[in-house]
């Protein structure tokens, strides 16, 4: 049977002396309901008559019942009961009238009941609000419900509803849109997977195991978990991500349009991965060991452990891998002024071994009053072995003209290590919170690299070295408080310090001596002061119209200098972010959305840096330490139907928009890739999703095509920038559970994206295919795959100077690979999760390479 949280059950002739009884029939119900038996009760001389409509009665432990009575002398009285039968302290009750004034409002005391006397004969309605459920909103007709108690359900914010599941009460996946964006809903078969490998299958997501993570196709995705950002960054948060299980995992929010309450930073959306909360006490632990075979083996292995006791709850998650990988680079570097075709061919063998470690810390100090606090610390040691010819030719005769042979052994180490600290208040039982928070992180990186050149026979020397250091202090304040229950408001401000120095050598061979040469050594130093607040208003306008308005405002101070060129950097701006999103439910299920916004992309640190680093002599990549931030603004209009087939249209404007570049000077055959702002760059595009489940939700299939349309302005100091173009995407994956516990299963998975002009140049069309299984046996959990199993991903580019230069060329990053992994999890499985904690910095951390 299914019912509606409006639905209800009428029974005549029920005093208040019946109320134990009818108490110990829906701990019965709960019971079974959570036993995933779908039953109808029929109270016997308890009922006469029974009413219940079709809809979505929740299977969760956290169930919530309420008993209320509409008396002849015009009293509404209650109790609110959890499944267990245990009252709901604190809950909120308002009571309106037919045309929606509010007539009362008073609270669940010690014993769950409410209570409202006095109150004149009329059509009314209830509404219940708990920070722990979703608000449910009562009708009751006086002329039906005089004298009758009216049962009804209330439903918990992680529960789940029974036209979500199978008959054995299994969740079924799939996507909702919500005012920001889109949900994506976990199913129990996805619970054996790593958030990395459930981000694969999450619809509008493309994540592919090179690390690239976009969102309709823009790339810069910021990374949440439980709405607060992740303290990791780079190959960190990567790592993360592929050693996380997903077993605590109950939904992937995409978020296309970000209100003012989020950070500004980042034009391409937010992924929020939402954690299940508060369950039963005890241990929970899973281990993974992962084998990739590829031109080298790389292994990876992780620890996750859950405790909770008390008022504590944490979670500990302990990482490493030895990773080796073979990427090779084949290009053709033409300068026609000086007649000379550069043939470079480069092969780099990269060994690296990360460590990491991540504790959350959930500590209730009181009933309203939780501490936060969540550490992390990350190292790792690589070795790049670089080897590069470069074979220079004549254009007009096709002689060689000369050889160079460049060696290196570059070893560098990362280090990093934060903390936050957030003490959240909650103010009342609506959800209103107050949080407090600060935090603190570092970043360091040392480089060392020796090259050997050998040129035409004659052998010479150098070698450069870099540290690179990052610092960041901060501190926000962040109320979110409900003034009523279809208007909330979120406020705040923040503060922001970022320190970032980079100190470099360049040293020649002289004489069996390094010695430095300052003339190509380049200091910098950089820092920035950002000081921001922001006031979001979510206003549900009628049962169908939901909005969300709101701004943020951004002082920003820029203070630089660079050594080489005795340059210094000042720069002071105020930016204004507004934010507009309406979302309109045609029924149920269909949706329709639309949001406009404003976000700015700062440049990473590591972006900011000029030291160079070299693969040969007249071929190098830097940093550059005066780009100024993107701006955009940000439009999408969207339409989910039956929650299965979505479609959004979207377009942006980038201003002062950056990307590296490569420049080669006119005259020269050096090549240098570096960074600059070009300019803006307009995107429209179009994007049509399709998921859903067939044979009992066994068979999934996931597709996605996608068109967008492009336009490059500006200029960059030796060429001008003016491109066009469409780039098309289709992305299908297929998942099928063999067995109905989903202890087994295949997957099939196809990208393809067509060439596409970019304001850098031409990238090649590239595809992949990858088809994969799991099998389940008791606690053991064995995964295999092959991924580009045709050898299609690698990046084909062209790019045109004008008459100066033009290249073409193609990296292979040895994508082509098998892998095994090997998880065992154990321990209570209904484990108390630990909050993650995204302390003030949270926008500096992204901004940090590893």
């Amino acid at each position: 049977m299914k019912a509606t949280e409006k639905d209800y059950f009428l029974i005549s002739d029920l005093n208040r002396s019946m109320t134990s009884m009818i108490l110990t029939s829906f701990r019965l119900i709960g019971k079974l309901l959570t036993e995933r038996v779908i039953i109808v009760i029929f109270l016997g001389s308890f009922s006469q008559n029974l009413i219940a409509k079709e809809s979505n009665i929740t299977s969760s432990s956290s169930m919530v019942f309420t008993s209320m009575y509409v008396q002849d002398t015009a009293k509404v009285n209650g109790v609110l009961v959890n499944q267990a039968g245990t009252p709901v302290v604190s809950a909120t009750v308002f009571l309106f009238s037919n045309n929606g004034s509010l007539l009362s409002v008073t609270s669940t005391d010690t014993s769950g009941v409410y209570r409202f006397n006095h109150i004149a004969e009329q059509n009314m309605s209830v509404t219940f609000r708990h920070i722990n459920f979703e608000d449910q909103k009562i009708i009751f007709n006086r002329d039906i419900l005089k004298n009758l108690p009216l049962v009804t359900f209330l439903k918990d914010r992680n529960s789940v509803s029974i036209n979500e599941v199978e008959v054995i009460g299994r969740r079924k996946s799939g996507i909702v849109k919500t005012t920001e964006g889109f949900s994506f809903r976990i199913d129990e078969a996805m619970s054996h997977l790593t958030i990395w490998e459930v981000m694969k299958q999450a619809p509008l997501i493309d994540a592919r195991d090179d690390g690239t993570l976009n969102v309709l196709g823009k790339s810069g995705v910021q990374v949440y978990i439980n709405s607060r950002k992740t303290n990791l960054g780079g190959n960190d948060l990567l790592e993360m991500l592929k050693n996380m299980s997903s077993e605590n995992l109950r939904d992937i929010e995409i978020i296309t349009s970000p209100s003012s309450k989020y950070e500004a930073q980042g034009n391409a959306g937010i992924i929020n991965i939402i954690l299940k909360k508060q369950q039963n006490e005890g241990i929970q632990g899973s281990a993974n060991l992962s084998s990739e075979f590829a031109h080298y083996s790389t292994f990876r292995g992780n620890v996750n452990l859950n405790h909770a006791k008390g008022k504590v709850a944490s979670q500990l998650n302990l990482r490493g891998a030895g990773t080796h990988n073979r990427l090779t680079e084949s290009f053709d570097y033409i300068f026609p002024t000086i007649d000379l075709w550069n043939k470079s061919f480069l092969d780099r063998n990269e060994e690296s071994n990360p460590f990491g470690a991540t504790m959350l810390n959930d500590i209730s100090l009181t009933e309203k009053n939780t501490l936060l606090i969540q550490t992390n610390a990350s190292y790792s040691s690589n070795e790049l072995d670089w080897l590069t010819t470069n074979n220079f030719r004549s254009i007009e005769t096709n002689v060689e003209q000369s050889h160079i042979r460049t060696q290196t052994l570059q070893k560098t180490s990362n280090s990093f290590f934060n903390v936050d600290v957030n003490d959240r208040l909650e103010l009342d039982t609506m959800g209103s919170q107050l949080s407090i928070g600060g935090s603190f992180f570092t970043q360091e990186s040392h480089a060392k690299a020796p090259y050997t050149v050998l040129d035409d026979n004659e052998e010479y020397f150098f070698q450069t070295s870099s540290k690179q250091r990052v610092r960041n202090f901060s501190g926000q304040v962040a109320l979110h408080k409900y003034l009523n229950p279809s208007l909330s408001l979120d406020v705040g401000i923040m503060s922001n310090f970022n320190r970032n120095t980079s100190n470099n050598q360049f040293s020649d061979l002289l004489d069996g001596k390094l010695v430095n040469d300052p003339s190509k050594e380049n200091d910098y130093s950089y820092k920035e002061h950002i000081y921001a607040l922001y006031s979001s208003v979510n206003w549900k306008i009628s049962e169908k119209l939901n909005s969300t308005m709101g701004f943020r405002l951004e002082k920003t101070d820029i203070d630089g200098f660079e050594k080489k060129s005795s340059q210094e950097l000042d720069i002071n701006y105020l930016n204004f972010f507004p934010n507009v999103s309406l979302t309109y439910s045609l029924n149920n299920v269909d949706k329709l959305g639309l949001t406009v916004g404003s976000r700015i992309s700062r440049p990473g640190f590591w972006e900011l840096n000029p030291t160079p680093v070299f693969s040969a002599p007249m071929l190098y990549y830097k940093g550059n330490a005066f780009l100024i931030p993107a701006r955009s603004v940000n439009s999408e209009l969207s339409y989910i139907l039956k929650q299965k087939l979505t479609f959004l249209a979207n377009y942006s404007r980038v201003s002062d928009d950056w990307m590296q570049f490569q420049v080669t000077r006119p005259g020269s055959d050096t090549v240098m890739y570096d960074r600059f702002n070009y300019g803006h760059n307009d995107i429209a595009g179009l994007s049509v999703n399709y998921y859903d489940s067939y044979f009992e939700g066994r068979l999934k299939i996931n597709t996605n095509l996608g068109l967008n349309y492009n336009i490059f302005r500006g200029n960059i100091p030796i060429r001008n920038v003016n491109e066009q173009t469409w780039m098309k995407q289709l992305r299908i994956r297929t998942d099928y559970n063999i067995d109905k516990k989903g202890d087994k299963s295949l997957y099939l998975s196809y990208f393809y994206f067509s060439p596409f002009a970019s304001a850098q140049g031409l990238l090649m069309s590239r595809q992949a295919f990858e088809i994969g299984g799991m099998m389940k046996i008791k606690n053991f959990t064995v995964q295999v795959s092959g991924r580009d199993l045709f050898n299609q991903s690698m990046f084909r580019t062209e790019v045109a100077n004008g008459s100066v230069s033009r290249s073409s060329g193609t990296i292979d990053a040895a994508a082509r690979r098998f892998v095994v992994t090997l998880g065992y999890s154990f321990g209570n499985m209904k484990t108390k999760k630990a909050e993650s904690v995204g302390g003030a910095a949270s926008e500096q951390k992204g901004r940090v390479p590893n």
